[in-house]
């Protein structure tokens, strides 16, 4: 713990053209603003819940990193949190703006930002996609599973597609999640029965961002769109499907038998001929309810940032690392960052 003697706070005080001056004034005035001059040596009086005066020595700038290391840093001080850090030492020493110096202190400790849990809502607010304007221009497509045991006809996963517009689904069981039964089920499924759509949105998953899929957005002129990482909200159409027929499956489909993939369509057709939401009052009301009490950062070029460690960490892992350093704004919630 930070130690220092009156000879060491003297000398430090009297280096301190902002202390001496204050001191000087003391002396000259000794009811001047609650401070005292004992020995050369400037203290605060501070009045506590209506009890005397406590005596509070006066800390000047130099030693102020000092102090906060010692009540922080230090193994004993266990790098808590700016309230606690404030409890230890406010009836322990006094200097201006005491409670900012230890939030920005605290708020700049790099092993605090790697390793603190926050307990709030992560900061982004929402951006609606902006609706088409004709059915199937826009679509989203996912794969549901996979399934830990294959079906009687071998099927693990749904490859599901949805329009953002009318909110129908084309959904298909199928085997694997391969770049080649993607590209079959997206001609055959949607583009040979639909016709071709102005953008289909997906995740950043090597079954859709991969070379045979260039080549068909290539050939039917399209644009191929990615969900940024961690957010599935970007492609927030077909996640609602995806939550709404696996239970109906799992009520439907016969245990004994695995043939989970034969009521499927039974799954779809109601979801189809049901009533759905207009799509723009729809978006404003998640739009109010996502963006309650959520914080919305900006950063610019230059900018240092903390990135959040997901998947599986190490016991005493860091859930943040960096610092890395802001290079450019790809969207809103998207920047790109580096060393």
């Amino acid at each position: 713990m930070f130690d220092f003697d009156i000879t060491t706070l003297e000398y430090e005080q009297q280096k301190d053209k902002t202390t001496q001056d204050l001191t000087e004034q003391v002396k000259k005035n000794p009811t001047i603003a609650s401070y005292d001059v004992i020995d050369d040596v400037l203290y605060k009086l501070i009045s506590r819940g209506g009890a005397e005066h406590i005596k509070l020595p006066y800390i000047p700038q130099s030693m102020i990193p000092n102090v906060m290391a010692a009540y922080h840093d230090h193994p004993s001080s266990g790098h808590f949190g700016i309230k606690r850090t404030w409890y230890k030492l406010k009836d322990r020493y006094f200097w201006p703006n005491m409670m900012s110096t230890i939030t920005n202190y605290i708020r700049s400790c790099h092993q605090c930002a790697k390793f603190n849990i926050r307990r709030r809502k992560l900061p982004g607010k929402l951006h609606p996609i902006t609706p088409p304007d004709g059915i199937f221009e826009v679509i989203g497509m996912d794969f549901w599973g996979p399934m830990s045991l294959p079906s009687s006809q071998d099927n693990r996963y749904v490859l599901v597609i949805t329009d953002y517009v009318s909110k129908y689904v084309i959904a298909k069981a199928v085997p694997n999640n391969s770049a080649t039964t993607t590209a079959q089920f997206i001609v055959e499924e949607v583009i040979l029965k639909y016709g071709v759509p102005r953008k289909i949105i997906t995740d950043q998953g090597t079954h859709f961002k991969n070379e045979l899929m260039e080549k068909i957005a290539f050939l039917m002129e399209f644009k191929h769109a990615f969900a940024t990482t961690y957010h599935p909200q970007t492609n927030g159409q077909v996640q609602r499907f995806n939550a709404t027929f696996y239970p109906q499956l799992a009520k439907l489909h016969d245990d004994n038998l695995n043939n989970w993939d034969e009521y499927l369509p039974a799954c779809i057709f109601p979801y189809n001929t049901g009533l759905h939401s207009n799509i723009i009052h729809q978006q404003q009301l998640s739009k109010q309810r996502y963006d309650q009490q959520r914080a919305d950062p900006t950063y610019k070029p230059g900018d240092l940032v903390f990135i959040k460690q997901l998947g599986k960490r190490p016991k005493f892992g860091e859930l943040y690392s960096g610092p890395f350093k802001v290079l450019h704004q790809q969207h809103p919630l998207t920047y790109s960052i580096g060393r």
